[in-house]
C-alpha cells in the first residue's frame, strides 16, 4: 500500500479544523469541499482517504492565508487529539522508550507512514517517512515535526536539545516562525523531515512516566491495532517472511527476495518506493521483537537472542545497543 491508496484516521482531522476555527473559517462547509461527512468525525476509528486529509490541509491554507499554518496548528494542538499514542509516550520512561511507542503505533493514525528513530554516531534522528506517493506537503512536514518538538520539549521539561530541524520541502520565503518555534539550526530541500538530537537525549527521563498506566494503554493499543483491517503492503509481505526466516532461517535479502519470487535488485528497489531496505526492515522487526520479550520477561536474555536469529548473544547484546543505546539487561531491569 502507497500513501495515495492509504487510510487516515479521522483524528487526524481535529487539529486542522481547530486551526480553521482559529482562523473563524467555515468548518462545515471546509468539509464538504473535500468530502468528508461531519458526522464521520465522531467516531475516531472512522478512517478517510490520505489524499483527503490533504486536500484539507491545502484548503485550510488557502482559506486561511496562514502560510505557516502547520506550525501555529501545532502550537495549539492538545495532546489527547493523538489518543493512545500520544498518551503512551508521554507515560513512557524515556525519550526512547516513547518514540518507540510512537513508532510502534503509527498505524492507529496512518495505515503507512512512519516514524523512525536511526542512530549516526552521537545522533539520534528521529524522521517521519510517507512511503510512496507523493512528498508529504509542507503545512504537514511542518505540522508534525513541530508537534513532535513541542512534546518532546514538554515531556522532558526542556531538557532535551535540538540540535537541527531538517525539512524535504524547499525554504520558505519567511522563516521566522520557524525559528521561533523550533530554536534551533533549519535545513531545506534535504530530502527528509526529521529532528535531529544528540543520541544520548533519548536517555532523558519522562516527566510524566507512569508505568502502571503505560501497561494499561499498551494493552489498549495492542487490541486497537488487531481490530484495524489487515492491510498487506510490500512492507509487510517482507516483515511476514523475516518473521517466519528469524528463528534458524535464512533472513538473508537474497532469500526473502527468492521466497517472492523476484530478484533482490526488484526486492531493494520496491523497498526503497516505500521508503526502506531490507536492512531497515530486518533492524526494526527485530527490535520490536526484542522489546516485547524483554518487557514480557519469560524468556532469558540468550533465548531472545536466539529467536531473533542471532547465532550469538554478543551479537545480540551489539545490535541492541545500536538500536536503543541501553544493554537488555538495562531495558529488562528497568
Amino acid at each position: 500500500m502507497d500513501a495515495l491508496s492509504a487510510g487516515v484516521s479521522t483524528r487526524m482531522l481535529r487539529p486542522v479544523l481547530a486551526g480553521l476555527q482559529m482562523h473563524g473559517v467555515d468548518v462545515e462547509q471546509a468539509l464538504a469541499d473535500v468530502g468528508v461527512d461531519p458526522a464521520s468525525l465522531v467516531d475516531p476509528e472512522t478512517r478517510v482517504p490520505h489524499r483527503v486529509a490533504i486536500a484539507l490541509w491545502e484548503l485550510a491554507i488557502v482559506r486561511t492565508g496562514d502560510d505557516a499554518l502547520g506550525l501555529h496548528v501545532a502550537e495549539a494542538t492538545d495532546i489527547g487529539v493523538f489518543d493512545v499514542q500520544s498518551y503512551a509516550f508521554v507515560n513512557s520512561p524515556t525519550l526512547a522508550a516513547g518514540l518507540e511507542r510512537v513508532a510502534r503505533y503509527q498505524r492507529l493514525n496512518h495505515d503507512v507512514a512512519r516514524v523512525v528513530v536511526d542512530r549516526e554516531g552521537d545522533l539520534a534522528i528521529v524522521g517521519h517517512r510517507l512511503p510512496g506517493g507523493p512528498p508529504v506537503p509542507r503545512a504537514v512536514a511542518e505540522f508534525v515535526l513541530a508537534t513532535m518538538v513541542i512534546l518532546a520539549r514538554t515531556a522532558t521539561r526542556g531538557a532535551i536539545e535540538i540540535r537541527e530541524v531538517r525539512f524535504a520541502h524547499r525554504e520558505p520565503a519567511d522563516t521566522s516562525e520557524h525559528r521561533r518555534i523550533f530554536a534551533a539550526p533549519l535545513s531545506f530541500s534535504v530530502g527528509e523531515n526529521a529532528i535531529v538530537m544528540p543520541a544520548a537525549a533519548l536517555e532523558l527521563e519522562l516527566d510524566r512516566a507512569d508505568a502502571r498506566l503505560l501497561g494499561v494503554l499498551d494493552r489498549h493499543a495492542r487490541d486497537l491495532l488487531q481490530r484495524l483491517p489487515q492491510t498487506k503492503s510490500f512492507v509487510d509481505r517482507v516483515r511476514s517472511v523475516l518473521a517466519a526466516e528469524l528463528q534458524g532461517g535464512n533472513p538473508s535479502a537474497e532469500h526473502v527476495a527468492e521466497v517472492l519470487h523476484m530478484s533482490v535488485r526488484t526486492l531493494a528497489r520496491r523497498l526503497t518506493d516505500e521508503g526502506t531496505s531490507h536492512k531497515e526492515v530486518l533492524d526494526a522487526l527485530r527490535r520490536e521483537l526484542a522489546m516485547h520479550h524483554l518487557e514480557a520477561g519469560e524468556l532469558a536474555i540468550g533465548e531472545v537472542a536466539f529467536l531473533l536469529g542471532f547465532s550469538q548473544a554478543s551479537a545480540f547484546h551489539r545490535a541492541f545497543r545500536r538500536w536503543t543505546g541501553k544493554t537488555p539487561t538495562e531495558v529488562r531491569r528497568h
